[in-house]
């Protein structure tokens, strides 16, 4: 993809690298999740990560995007 953080893209320009299958779902949640675990000792924002439920369902997200099912907000990692 060339994208050194995909944390940085508007959720619109993730739906269209996630639909031209330039991105998968699970890279684009890994990307936040490591976002997270880099900035989580200094902010304390969060009280549970839940990483193995959030790559799981990018997992499922990248099926439904495969098979053209997929909702807007399919396969964009929320935080």
């Amino acid at each position: 993809m060339g994208l050194s953080d995909l944390t940085s893209i508007t959720a619109s320009e993730a739906r269209r690298l996630l639909d031209n299958k330039e991105i998968s779902s699970v890279e684009l949640t890994r990307d936040h999740l490591e976002r997270i675990n880099n900035l989580e000792k200094d902010i304390d924002a969060y009280v549970t990560v839940t990483e193995a439920i959030a790559l799981e369902d990018a997992r499922l997200a990248d099926e439904r995007i495969a098979a053209g099912t997929q909702a807007n907000l399919t396969g964009i990692p929320m935080q």
